[in-house]
């Protein structure tokens, strides 16, 4: 019986542990994600990063000017609203996609 709650203690106590870190790299990523964002928002040229598909996950303030756009208005859309000259086949090939 003290065998058996000597294994539980140490499941408890582990599990505990393992929380504490996911915690900590959660809050570290956290962090790090805000920095990123701050630094790309303030940028002066006009960034925007695309997922494979070609829409826009982030922009910076100076594309949203460069577009006339507001972000909430940007976020979300595919890029072949904003160029014309997007082909989605080809960006796909370029980022490794099939």
């Amino acid at each position: 019986m003290l065998e058996q709650l000597a294994n539980d203690l140490a499941y408890g106590i582990q599990t505990l542990r393992a929380r504490v870190e996911h915690d900590a790299a959660q809050i570290a990523l956290g962090r790090e994600s805000e920095k990123n964002a701050a630094l790309l928002r303030n940028a002066s040229d006009g960034i925007h990063i695309l997922d494979a598909e070609g829409t826009l996950i982030e922009v910076s303030d100076s594309f949203c000017a460069m577009l006339g756009y507001e972000r909430d208005e940007m976020i979300g859309a595919n890029v072949s609203r904003f160029d014309a000259d997007h082909n989605l086949a080809e960006f796909t090939q370029s980022v490794g996609g099939s």
